[in-house]
């Protein structure tokens, strides 16, 4: 279940509420054409990230949703993809990034770092994350629902359980840090398939 939005006429990638003002749950609902999914409340208003780690292993790939103002980086989100929704993410994302450019044209491209004589390592990159222990299993999801406005895309992760789809993260990224996302999504992809021709 990785779906584009539909357009949104008021350029607001957030969910109209489906709870009253007096329900202390306030679970709401978020839907695109299709499915439609709850968001807990203790999701509450989601976490923003400015950039993306793409890993895979054996059974699912690890996406971790980072915050990079600052030193250390922060992981804000660890979401775990089975492989064969990654195709589908892949897909329904370009698919947005298109409509978003035809709409508003093509995001800010990003200034690229100098490259460093050598990369580093995945455990020196981590070495300058702060990990919190609470994201450390991560946040499992079955499928993804992407939504945009002018200035942000909107990700709803989500799960498919009975009796109802949830909204297992929300993550909210500018424009110009989607491309580079989509970039890894690819990348990483194609390795692994590559990988599993070996």
């Amino acid at each position: 279940m990785s779906e584009p939005a539909e357009e949104n006429p008021n350029n607001d990638p957030k969910p109209e509420g489906s709870g009253g003002e007096g329900d202390a749950q306030q679970h709401h609902q978020v839907q695109v054409p299709g499915v439609t999914a709850r968001v807990p409340s203790s999701l509450g208003h989601g976490v923003i990230s400015t950039g993306t780690i793409v890993m895979n292993g054996p059974h699912v790939f690890v996406l971790d949703f980072l915050q990079q103002m600052g030193m250390p980086s922060h992981l804000v989100r660890r979401v775990v993809l089975p492989h064969a929704v990654v195709p589908r993410f892949i897909q329904a994302l370009e698919q947005n990034l298109a409509n978003y450019e035809q709409r508003f044209g093509p995001p800010m491209k990003l200034p690229r770092p100098a490259n460093p004589a050598q990369r580093p390592s995945i455990e020196e990159i981590y070495d300058n994350i702060k990990l919190n222990d609470e994201e450390l299993p991560g946040h499992f999801a079955e499928g993804v629902m992407i939504r945009h406005s002018a200035a942000e895309f909107c990700f709803d992760f989500v799960t498919q359980f009975f009796p109802n789809a949830a909204v297992s993260s929300r993550i909210f990224m500018s424009a110009p840090h989607v491309p580079p996302l989509l970039d890894a999504l690819r990348g990483n992809y194609q390795r692994f398939l590559d990988g599993q021709q070996q």
